[in-house]
């Protein structure tokens, strides 16, 4: 009977050495069980339960969420909320990638363009999950002329005095996507400029007492303009929703009509001079 005893002890002992063993919990659900060896940043090796003595084994850290030691301590591979704060960890915590918003809101508080000086609104909206194509609607009014008052080349009279609306609606190409602290884009937008103008023009009249069949005279003229051009922006995110850009565009009018001010008819005027857009915003990203 003591023999017995001695022997059934012995067998007992023998199985709980065997059972034993580290515990390595997968995100899949699997358990592996063997000795672990070495946990690094990136790998962790481990000798299996039924080849001790075989090689070592890997298992990519990124699908481990702890592993169990034979001694009953744990370490959480994973962000667990729920771990032993006295449980070792190797896990590096890294830090969040910031998630950008699809929505940018912003005002143009230096605008200038090839009418003048002013302010503007601005509306984009990516149109793809990476971010890589958007729409864009910036509105600016133009409130002066830049410089002083002068006669043009061609004998019209160019005031400060203005009040031009301008809408460019037109599409941003971001080549590394829109999610970054800086991203460039490139794009094509259309011009459509209206508004009034003070222009001084020389009327037709061969009953005028001044002679040579006519005069001088100056008033605000009805005015549109049409074109496209290449815009050119630098957008910068100090934080995930502060929003500042800068907008450059150049391109070319094929229409540009004014008002005669003897028959109050709109009549084009040639497209000589270049669109020019500069624009310095600030804005609000969701």
């Amino acid at each position: 009977m003591r023999l017995k005893a001695i022997l059934l002890s012995a067998f007992a002992l023998i199985s709980l050495s065997a059972s034993a063993q580290d515990k390595i919990f997968k995100r899949s659900g699997d358990i592996i069980e063997g000795k672990v060896k070495e946990v690094n940043t990136r790998t962790i090796s481990y000798k299996r339960q039924d080849n001790p003595d075989g090689p070592d084994y890997v298992v990519n850290r990124s699908e481990v969420t702890k592993i169990q030691y034979q001694n009953g301590s744990e370490d959480y591979i994973s962000n667990n909320p729920q771990r032993d704060d006295k449980a070792p960890i190797h896990s590096e915590r890294q830090r969040p990638q910031i998630k950008y918003g699809g929505n940018i809101i912003s005002a143009a508080l230096i605008n200038l363009s090839e009418m003048g000086y002013g302010v503007g609104l601005a509306y984009e909206r990516s149109l793809d999950k990476r971010g890589m194509i958007s729409f864009y609607l910036p509105v600016n009014v133009c409130l002066g002329g830049l410089g002083s008052n002068n006669y043009s080349y061609n004998g019209n009279y160019n005031s400060r005095n203005r009040t031009i609306y301008q809408f460019l609606p037109g599409v941003k190409f971001y080549p590394t996507g829109n999610q970054g602290k800086v991203r460039y884009a490139v794009g094509p937008q259309l011009v459509y400029e209206t508004g009034t103008i003070e222009r001084e023009q020389w009327i037709y009249d061969p009953l005028s007492s001044w002679g040579g069949g006519g005069y001088y005279q100056t008033g605000n003229v009805d005015m549109s303009k049409l074109g496209v051009m290449i815009n050119n922006s630098v957008n910068m995110y100090p934080t995930q929703h502060l929003f500042i850009g800068l907008d450059l565009g150049l391109g070319l009018p094929y229409s540009h009509k004014e008002e005669n001010l003897s028959t109050g008819v709109m009549e084009e005027r040639g497209t000589d001079a270049p669109l020019v857009q500069f624009n310095f915003r600030f804005g609000f990203r969701f």
